[in-house]
Parts: structure tokens; C-alpha cells; sequence
């Protein structure tokens, strides 16, 4: 299985969420869209940036059940902390 389908079973299986501010949004589409190559560029930057944090703190066993890794910008890039669950 490639990375992603890793990182999306991993979240689905710990029943952890991800979500991005809305400056987290407009980061990601101000930096990875590119209106020549339509949306194939988002989706390398999404994996490469929003995977990626996301893999780390997961790793990194700093989420569990319930919790949501929330992503944000911190000093013009993107950032990821945890909001824990109930």
C-alpha cells in the first residue's frame, strides 16, 4: 500500500480527524494550485506538506482515539498541533 492509503487507514482506524484552518486553506491553495496544470500540483503539495505533519504526529504517538489534528499557519507555513477529543 502506497502512503497515503497508510496514513488514511491509520486516522480511520485510531478514529482521528484531520482539519485545516482557514488560513491552512488558503495556504495550500495560494501555494499548490497552478491554473496550467489544473489540480495535480495541489494534490502533490496536500501530500507532501498536510500528509506529511500529519504522519509525524501520528508517528510520533501524540493522537489517540477521538482527537483531531488540526493545521494551521505558524510564521507563513504551514504547522500541525492536536486538539484532543472528549
Amino acid at each position: 500500500a502506497n502512503q497515503k492509503e497508510c496514513i488514511s487507514r491509520m486516522l480511520k482506524d485510531k478514529g482521528i480527524q484531520v482539519e485545516l484552518s482557514p488560513a491552512a486553506e488558503d495556504y495550500i491553495v495560494e501555494n499548490g494550485y497552478d491554473p496550467v496544470y489544473g489540480a495535480r500540483p495541489l494534490k502533490r503539495f496536500l501530500q507532501k506538506y498536510v500528509e506529511t505533519l500529519s504522519a509525524k504526529i501520528i508517528l510520533g504517538d501524540q493522537v489517540k482515539g477521538g482527537d483531531t489534528i488540526y493545521i494551521d499557519t505558524v510564521n507563513g507555513e504551514l504547522s500541525a498541533s492536536v486538539r484532543h477529543g472528549q
